[in-house]
């Protein structure tokens, strides 16, 4: 068994008794092991309670961060938010406190849970706490912020047990599964708006996914395939009148998706255009280029992760857009997983950040460009790769020795991109 993270929980709370009452929740909850339970990932402590100086506070969590490359720290605080209006049901924002807390800190394990007197979702905050929370509400947010700092962790490398395939969505079905998998990681990422976390369905689905190309990831079990990860190729255009139908439909299942679909179609067809300040590019793919993709919903189960999936994934959305005649694509990412796409090639957009709409974190630009897009066109590995999908509309990955498809001579050094050849 791998060796604990050790998760440092920490009560930043200027009313005195409301940081009573939580600390002695969280000593309940170790004590009772309800808390190992939910993230058995991690050795969980509590910390000091710094005072709201945010120096101090920013040298505290400096000093937990750099105890270990694998410390994690949940903040905890009723001084993360303030209200944007002074009605009577406004809405929320991160304090000055909280932007001073957080932004030292984007590449570190920190995750953080605001007090609020009522739920209401803060952008840039993980999660919301309400006042008068009982032990299982705050378990629950707990458990929910740990799990996304597992998710943006570099997870410990395993090998699979069985082979994956990668291929295009097909059948209603496997949409569905898609959605709700990527309702179920946006959910713990905090990224879902307040209206689609609760949908009835669990399924996350906006105006792009008429448009887009879904993709797949399925471990393969015997004759049996299970959805693990996900991704798509957001376009401005479709001619896929099967996947857009399905979409529409799976949507019509829920109110609130319903709505959604609605009401919320994108003005200039790749949410990047709407989220981030690349008026230029914008210009260019309109007037001179024919065509312009976006990547996103690059998703892998957590119980899948340190295989190399997400880069099969990637790998196959960057196939399925040359193949589509895709000349530029685009993509919004954490600044911590910059590094893991400049590796496949994408370029970071200098001075260029939004806040993802649908997503409500703010994130970084970054684009394979046409040279970039043209050059792997001339690879004989591309070729390869695009000829497979049109015959067989699936691409391989598993074990290099032994892969069942006879397909790993398509990736660098004859290697399967999950695992190095024993």
């Amino acid at each position: 068994m791998p060796k604990l993270r050790p998760l440092t929980i920490v009560a930043c709370i200027q009313d005195d008794e409301l940081k009573r009452r939580c600390l002695e929740s969280v000593d309940a909850l170790k004590r009772s092991g309800q808390l190992a339970k939910v993230v058995p990932w991690f050795d969980c402590a509590t910390g000091p309670t710094p005072n709201f100086d945010a120096d101090q506070t920013r040298d505290y969590l400096h000093h937990l961060s750099s105890a270990s490359d694998k410390q994690a720290t949940i903040v905890l605080s009723d001084a993360l938010a303030k209200p944007t209006s002074d009605g009577p049901n406004p809405g929320y924002e991160p304090s000055q406190w909280a932007k001073e807390i957080i932004d030292p800190f984007e590449d570190w394990l920190l995750g953080t849970i605001a007090i609020l007197e009522r739920y209401q979702r803060v952008p840039e905050i993980d999660r919301v706490l309400v006042r008068n929370f009982d032990a299982a509400g705050l378990l629950d947010e707990v458990r929910l912020t740990a799990e996304r700092l597992i998710y943006v962790a570099p997870p410990e490398p395993q090998v699979p047990r069985y082979p994956f395939v990668v291929r295009q969505i097909e059948t209603k079905t496997e949409l569905q599964s898609y959605f709700k998998l990527r309702h179920q990681v946006y959910r713990i990422m905090g990224y879902l708006d307040q209206k689609v976390e609760f949908a009835e369905t669990r399924m996350e689905i906006d105006w792009c996914d008429t448009t887009a190309i879904p993709i797949g990831l399925f471990e393969l079990n015997g004759q049996r395939e299970t959805l693990v990860g996900t991704a798509r190729v957001a376009r401005m255009a479709s001619s896929d009148v099967k996947i857009a139908r399905m979409t529409k439909e799976l949507a019509e299942t829920d109110p609130r998706l319903r709505t959604k679909l609605e009401t919320s179609p994108l003005l200039f067809g790749l949410p990047i255009f709407q989220s981030m300040p690349i008026n230029g590019m914008f210009r260019l793919v309109m007037t001179t280029e024919p065509m312009c993709g976006e990547l996103g919903r690059v998703i892998v189960d957590k119980n899948y992760r340190g295989m190399g999936l997400s880069g099969v994934l990637t790998n196959y959305a960057m196939l399925k857009a040359m193949e589509k005649g895709i000349d530029r694509l685009l993509l919004e990412c954490l600044p911590l997983h910059e590094p893991v796409y400049r590796k496949l090639g994408f370029a970071r957009i200098a001075g260029v950040a939004g806040r993802v709409i649908g997503v409500n974190k703010t994130m970084i630009a970054m684009e394979l460009t046409p040279s970039a897009i043209e050059a792997m066109r001339l690879e004989g590995r591309t070729r390869r790769g695009i000829e497979i999908m049109q015959n067989q509309g699936f691409l391989c990955a598993c074990r290099a020795n032994d892969c069942h498809r006879g397909l790993y001579h398509l990736y660098r050094n004859n290697e399967c991109p999950i695992v190095k050849r024993e």
